[in-house]
């Protein structure tokens, strides 16, 4: 047996020392008593879990442009029906979602809604405007790596959303 202390409590514990070809393993020495490695092991799982959650968070920033990052859904100005049924969607599916609707109701903040709940349940989710999308189609034949990086993760997503603005204007004429 050999006597140690253990580094979280600071008692003395006793172990049966690790031989291997009959020598002595230093480095397999225990450091906690049997009451604090469960507790060890714990705060390692739970520093894996925030490890994961910083990495989620920092791509969520890469995805989803700033001023749709702190939309709250009972302040968008969309109808409270359509919205439940956006932000219900499951995704991964051969069904897509598609919204319609006037300049300002919120169609984009309920898209970067749902792709939020999306990407923090585990969905690789990528999000692109279809002006850029284009131009990154048409850049990777002439051997961009931005946008074949760009095409490469839209082919991996499971959630992929293309903004498409459509502009109209009207000109009034004098006769």
């Amino acid at each position: 047996m050999v006597a140690h202390t253990c580094r979280i409590c600071g008692l003395n514990f006793s172990y049966e020392p690790v031989f291997y070809a009959g020598t002595l393993q230093e480095v397999i020495t225990r450091k906690y008593c049997d009451e604090c490695i469960p507790r060890m092991e714990a705060k390692g799982s739970m520093a894996a879990a925030e490890n994961v959650a910083q990495e989620r968070e920092k791509a969520w920033l890469e995805i989803c442009p700033p001023p749709y990052r702190e939309t709250d859904a009972v302040r968008l100005p969309m109808n409270p029906a359509p919205l439940a049924k956006v932000l219900k969607w499951k995704g991964g599916g051969s069904r897509g979602i598609a919204l319609a609707g006037a300049t300002g109701v919120g169609k984009t903040r309920a898209m970067f809604l749902l792709l939020h709940r999306l990407h923090w349940e585990g969905h690789h989710v990528t999000a692109v405007t279809a002006k850029r999308f284009e131009r990154y189609v048409h850049q990777m034949f002439e051997k961009d790596n931005e946008a074949r990086d760009m095409i490469r993760r839209a082919h991996r997503a499971d959630i992929l959303y293309i903004r498409i603005f459509f502009l109209s204007v009207f000109a009034s004429h004098s006769i």
